[in-house]
């Protein structure tokens, strides 16, 4: 085991880091059999037969902008209000249209189907059935999505939320999960930076397009790393719920703002001096006497005339009751980091037999 493996399970077996994703063995079926197509006012429902079972897919025109593809198992976030549509059968499938820029043309073949996504009468992504798989986990159910992406020579990927490596995504592997990423802004440490403090699951490509994946599970996300020409998206749990947004860059972000929500504006004090350290500074730093660290830092930004509004704390400090009656007496805000998860006071095979 090399230095940065071992810092790599030192890291991952500590508590703040806690607890991955749980992985699900599932065997994969694609949605390649379309049996049925039908549409009314708003919607388009593809019917395909996977694992001898009926699974429907639902395309919409949120009145925020795209097209929304996705299952009867949603994200969290729903564009409630969508565009009527119009679905003008041809020769070799549907062109749906709404009022807007994006449209689609869904194509159907003997052993396969398509969807291509059009902006203005140019073609921006195409998808098709052997690229849209489901899992099905020893009981029968769906418990894994994939999404399959094609990647065009110069076309360039960015998103994913906060990386550590790098802005452009081509060539990378990221698990979208959120927890303590403290390991890779240690640079001397051997490992892939694929975890991250904050993950989003939204990806923009050169091509005009973004594509949000609403879910809240885990997503282990391949842009071109294993294949040039491909990007993948391995989603934990059962959501099948995709948005696509087409046009100028500050147009896709803007429906993607307006279906998350928008950030909030600080308070004025926010934007004002902050002040603090790491949990490791202020556990050891003048022998661990944490309070003795905070008078000193207040102390020395006092005495170059440096008006401190805010503090932040991390670790041991955090907890004690003296640091927020000594920084209320200045009139200084606190933020303070905490893990981001619940500790269990009983394993978990004593909570099941507490409930019997």
């Amino acid at each position: 085991m090399n230095t940065g493996e071992k810092l790599k399970k030192e890291w991952i077996d500590e508590i703040p880091s806690r607890p991955l994703p749980h992985d699900t063995f599932v065997t994969w079926f694609d949605l390649s059999n379309l049996i049925d197509i039908q549409s009314n006012a708003e919607t388009v429902t593809m019917i395909f037969l996977v694992n001898e079972k009926e699974y429907k897919i639902f395309i919409s025109f949120p009145q925020i902008g795209g097209i929304r593809l996705y299952s009867n198992l949603t994200g969290f976030y729903c564009s409630r209000q969508n565009k009527n549509i119009e679905c003008i059968k041809c020769e070799d499938g549907f062109n749906v249209i709404a009022n807007g820029d994006t449209e689609i043309f869904i194509r159907k073949s003997v052993d396969n189907w398509s969807i291509e996504i059009l902006h203005s009468k140019e073609l921006i992504n195409s998808i098709h059935g052997k690229q849209l798989l489901v899992g099905f986990d020893e009981y029968e159910n769906v418990s894994k999505i994939k999404l399959i992406g094609n990647i065009s020579q110069n076309e360039i990927f960015t998103g994913l939320g906060e990386r550590f490596d790098n802005i452009v995504r081509n060539g990378t592997e990221s698990l979208l999960w959120n927890f303590d990423s403290l390991l890779q802004l240690r640079e001397n440490a051997e490992i892939d930076r694929i975890y991250s403090y904050t993950n989003i699951p939204i990806l923009h490509s050169t091509k005009g397009y973004t594509l949000f994946i609403n879910s809240s599970y885990a997503i282990n996300a391949n842009i071109g790393k294993n294949s040039l020409d491909e990007y993948v998206f391995d989603c934990y749990g059962p959501t099948f719920d995709f948005y696509y947004w087409t046009g100028e860059f500050t147009d896709r972000l803007e429906s993607y703002a307006k279906l998350t929500g928008y950030n909030i504006l600080p308070p004025k004090w926010a934007f004002s001096y902050w002040a603090g350290n790491s949990a490791i500074y202020f556990t050891h730093a003048n022998g661990g006497n944490h309070m003795q660290t905070l008078e000193k830092m207040m102390d020395g930004y006092s005495k170059i005339g440096t008006p401190i509004k805010t503090m932040f704390v991390e670790g041991v400090i955090h907890k004690d009751k003296n640091v927020y009656e000594y920084l209320d007496k200045t009139n200084t805000h606190v933020i303070a980091w905490h893990d981001s998860q619940y500790l269990l006071k009983y394993k978990p095979d004593e909570i099941s037999m507490k409930k019997k």
